[in-house]
Parts: structure tokens; C-alpha cells; sequence
């Protein structure tokens, strides 16, 4: 049976009419902790051509990397199961020269007692982790900075086994102290946020509940392109598991959507300024208001229809005797 898409257009008529009533205009983010100043670019752009010589003189000099994965989660018409995991990493060295870097893995579970996704999720997270420390020992005599597509901080930890939990902040942590022993920054990048930390702690201060995101609060503040809030320190259950405090700041890279947030390390907080025109450069070199370096990886790591068919027919190929009925009686009745 496939979709009633008569009633889906009526659901779709009461979405038109949605408005989130965010009760937010009253608030002060200066009640909470923070650190540095808002601030914005000290530079005035006519044409698209000022915005990119100001992008370049920004990453002059700089060696910018990015690290990206993707995943194929273990078929369960095989038996065993298998998946694949995919790590990608660009360094753009801003000289006209780059690097690629690929490395895969399989994943093979041997127990029913996790997920498979949830086990596939980890090692390609571990993966990129490794990938991270490797092009940091290979470039960190340079002036090298990291971007990771997504937030820094694993809060869907606290609902994982303790055994995938205990990998996961291994993995992070031995990152987040080999960047701070290198003084190597790492950004780690949220296009689209839907983050409270902010809000929870004026929560707690005001004794209620308050609707919306934090993105949505720092829209009232930031007003003009490269504006940035000071730097807060995410106060979560799972960061208390970290080797060190995750810094936060929100910044405006267009008017027509909510401000982004970046993450990174308590080192780095005198560096936002820094950090907020780099990612600000690398959404110019994007052209579409996303980060170049992470575009580029994010190509590279990603697995496509085309390539999750061909691995699945090789799989089959290998384990032709092992392959589930009920699983081929499905996808003959299907045909």
C-alpha cells in the first residue's frame, strides 16, 4: 500500500498555517556566562569580487582541512551481516595544491545485543577521528585548522550502551587533547542549529519554560553579515565527560536564514574572531553559503545509490549460500 497523497495535501494545507510562537523578544543572553564581545567584520564589500579578495586574504597562509564519513549499514538479508564505513578528508593548502585522503573499513557485528546502525555509526565516527589525528600529525607544522560537519558534542550518548558510549568519548577526547597538545584548532560546524543551551540556562534562571532555539535568539541579535555573538560554554550531561569544555558561538552568514553555530575546544576561545572569518571564507568559496573545505569532503565520503548497489552485489556474490529466504521471497514478490 503506498501513500493516501490526497490526505498528505490537506496535513500539508495545516503546515502552511503553522507559526512557531517563540517567546523570546524579552530575554538577555548577557544573564548567562559568556565570554569576549559581539562583534562583526571590520570591512565594507560593494561586489561579490570584495567579498572573495577578503575571503582569500583570510586564508592566506593557512592550511585548511576538512573531515567527512559515510556509511552502509550491515544487510540483514546476509548472514553475517555486513556494512561499510568511508572516511574522507580534504586539505586545502590555499596555494592552488590540495590532498585527498579516503580509508574504508567493514563493519561486521558479532553481537545481537547492539544495533547494527548504532555500531556502524560508531566506527565511522572513529574512522573520521582517525583521520583527523592523521592529518594533524602529518600537517601540523603548518598553520592548520580542521573543520568537522557537525556538533562536537554527542549528546545522544547518554540514550547509547554504556560499552558504545565509552568508545565514542574516547575517540572525541583523544582528538580534543592532541589538537589542544598541538595547538591545532578544530571547528566543528552546525549549519542549521536546533540547540537550547542557552535558553536552558536562562530556564533555569527565570524559573520557566520558554519556547524556540537558540538560533532563533541570537536572530534578534545579529543583524548584519559576519556579525558573532561572544563565545558560551555548552553545560550538558555529556559534556561533563569530556576532557575538556566545548565553547560555542553563533554567527550571520546570510539574512534569509538563522545564524549558524561553530564548536570548538576551551583553547581556542580567544580565537573567535579568527575562527568566525575562516568559516565566513570558506562559506564565500562555497558559493552557497556552505563551507568549501567541507563541500569538498562531504563529495568525497559520500556513498551513493549506484555504489551501495554495486557493494551489495559484490556481498552477495561472496555469500550467495548465506543470503536469507525470507529476504529474496520479499524482494521477488516486490519486483
Amino acid at each position: 500500500m503506498s501513500l493516501d497523497f490526497s490526505k498528505l495535501k490537506d496535513l500539508l494545507k495545516e503546515l502552511e498555517e503553522f507559526r512557531f510562537e517563540c517567546e523570546i523578544e524579552e530575554l538577555d543572553v548577557e544573564e548567562i556566562d559568556c565570554h569576549g564581545e559581539w562583534d562583526g567584520v571590520e570591512e565594507t564589500f560593494r561586489t561579490f569580487e570584495d567579498y572573495q579578495k577578503w575571503a582569500m586574504k583570510m586564508c592566506k597562509g593557512k592550511t585548511v582541512a576538512a573531515v567527512d564519513g559515510g556509511q552502509i549499514n550491515p544487510e540483514r538479508s546476509f548472514y553475517p551481516p555486513i556494512g561499510l564505513v568511508q572516511s574522507a578528508g580534504f586539505v586545502n593548502f590555499n596555494n592552488g595544491e590540495y590532498e585527498k585522503i579516503v580509508e574504508m573499513d567493514l563493519v561486521i557485528p558479532e553481537s545481537e545485543t547492539l544495533r547494527f546502525e548504532e555500531l556502524t555509526s560508531l566506527r565511522r565516527f572513529s574512522l573520521e577521528c582517525k583521520m583527523i589525528k592523521e592529518i594533524m600529525k602529518k600537517f601540523g607544522d603548518r598553520d592548520l585548522f580542521i573543520f568537522y560537519d557537525g556538533s562536537l558534542i554527542a549528546s545522544f550518548l547518554v540514550e547509547l550502551s554504556s560499552e558504545i558510549r565509552r568508545e565514542y568519548l574516547r575517540n572525541i577526547n583523544e582528538v580534543l587533547e592532541l589538537s589542544e597538545k598541538m595547538e591545532i584548532p578544530i571547528i566543528g560546524y552546525v549549519d542549521l542549529s536546533y540547540a537550547r543551551d542557552i535558553l536552558n540556562e536562562i530556564e533555569r534562571i527565570k524559573g520557566r519554560k520558554i519556547r524556540g532555539f537558540d538560533a532563533m535568539l541570537m536572530a534578534k541579535k545579529l543583524k548584519k553579515w559576519g556579525d558573532s555573538s561572544p563565545v558560551f560554554i555548552a553545560k550538558r550531561e555529556i559534556t561533563e565527560e569530556y576532557s575538556t569544555p566545548i565553547c560555542y558561538t553563533y554567527f550571520l552568514k546570510s539574512a534569509k536564514v538563522p545564524p549558524s553555530r561553530i564548536e570548538f575546544p576551551h583553547w581556542m576561545r580567544d580565537m573567535k574572531r579568527e575562527i568566525v572569518n575562516l568559516v565566513l571564507s570558506q562559506c564565500i568559496f562555497g558559493g552557497g553559503g556552505y563551507p568549501y573545505v567541507l563541500e569538498s569532503a562531504d563529495s568525497l565520503a559520500h556513498i551513493g545509490r549506484k555504489d551501495r548497489e554495486r557493494f551489495q552485489t559484490m556481498i552477495s556474490r561472496i555469500l550467495s549460500s548465506s543470503r536469507s529466504f525470507k529476504s529474496e521471497s520479499k524482494r521477488l514478490r516486490r519486483r
